[in-house]
């Protein structure tokens, strides 16, 4: 078992996740390992972890955070897991992942606040990209495209500048069918797309 601030290399291949990291400063480094198959792939309670370098794929969710100031990097999240991740508490760290047809790639929930997500790609999310319900978040220089709906803060309040929405002129916002809902601040916006992320996976 990893000790308080230890570093976890994952070997090459697929696993099945049920992952916990209770420790504090614990990183779960992947290179090439999969996690796949499972309910949920990795369940951060320990503050300071870091989960990079995985793909996740066949899990209900992939990365549950109840811990703070945990970093999630690196990491490709694909279109067979529902919920990329889902975060619970303070401080996460998102950026430079591709999260790509998943239900709801990223749920901010009760207990989240001051999540920071930013250089990542999220795309063709099924029901909505970025789901909030609590708290004050920030999501910067990210490519959000082809969403249901991009951004929903059914509660707490959002800085969205600095995105790609898929198109020079930015997101829709009003109409029968807008990507944003509730308070969330778009402009100013990307008028080309972010550079793609720098996979280590």
């Amino acid at each position: 078992a990893a000790g308080g601030g230890d570093t976890v290399n994952v070997a090459p291949g697929t696993y099945d996740g049920e992952i916990t990291l209770d420790k504090q400063g614990v990183t779960l480094a992947g290179g090439e390992a999969v996690i796949d198959d499972a309910g949920t792939g990795v369940t951060v309670t320990g503050d300071g972890a870091e989960i990079t370098g995985f793909t996740f794929r066949g899990l209900e969710t992939a990365v549950q955070v109840t811990a703070d100031e945990t970093a999630i990097r690196n990491s490709d999240f694909r279109a067979s897991v529902t919920n990329g991740a889902v975060i619970e508490s303070e401080d996460t760290a998102i950026t430079n992942n591709e999260f790509s047809g998943n239900e709801i790639a990223l749920r901010l929930a009760d207990g989240a606040d001051g999540a920071e997500i930013q250089d990542n790609n999220i795309l063709d999310s099924e029901d909505r990209a970025v789901f909030s319900t609590a708290g004050i978040h920030d999501i910067e220089n990210n490519n959000i495209e082809r969403s249901n709906v991009a951004i929903d803060a059914d509660a707490g309040q959002i800085d969205a500048t600095n995105n790609w929405w898929g198109r020079p002129g930015g997101p829709i916002v009003t109409g029968q069918n807008p990507e944003i809902q509730s308070p969330v601040t778009v402009e100013p916006w990307q008028t080309d797309p972010v550079e793609e992320p720098d996979y280590q996976i």
